[in-house]
């Protein structure tokens, strides 16, 4: 069993005190816990806190004792086991928000280059109206551009084919 020695001669200095006190640490856990539980009843239940609280007999502190560390036990594993549940959880989500943010950039990337193969496009079909008009022959106009986008849709590389077979 273990054993606490308390140096009590600076708390009673008398020649009647022994210097060192030895108490059983389970009774000393236990008296500790009956105190406090007993006060914290008391001023829950508005009774006086001022009074004497006497101490658990042995066979009750060792009890009391064993019940306290069994419940601090259980609570810290409990504590733990949330503890590597809340990091694990987190660090999935920092996966995942690493995975949208790759996915995004991936995105964004891929508008641009689509924008610029529109500007690309935008710049070939002006050039080809120049060189129709230098040229003499008819270039559509905006009314049979728009018709020819709602037949087909706004897809750009049907629209060029189509447009390019125009002329």
């Amino acid at each position: 069993m273990l054993h606490v020695v308390i140096d009590v001669a600076h708390l009673h200095p008398s020649p009647m005190v022994p210097r060192y006190v030895s108490i059983h640490s389970t009774y000393f856990i236990s008296d500790a816990n009956h105190r406090i539980t007993t006060t914290m009843q008391r001023r829950i239940y508005s009774h006086a806190t001022d009074v004497g609280i006497r101490p658990l007999n042995e066979e009750k502190a060792v009890q009391a004792a064993v019940d306290l560390l069994g419940e601090l036990f259980v609570f810290a594993v409990a504590g733990a086991i949330i503890v590597f549940e809340v990091q694990r959880n987190s660090r999935a989500e920092a996966k995942k928000e690493e995975l949208r943010r790759q996915e995004t950039e991936k995105l964004r990337l891929r508008d641009e280059a689509l924008e610029k193969e529109i500007m690309s496009l935008r710049s070939k079909i002006q050039e080809l109206e120049q060189l129709a008009r230098g040229k003499g022959l008819a270039v559509p106009t905006y009314g049979m551009v728009a018709a020819l986008q709602d037949c087909l849709g706004n897809n750009l590389s049907t629209y060029y084919l189509t447009y390019r077979l125009l002329i």
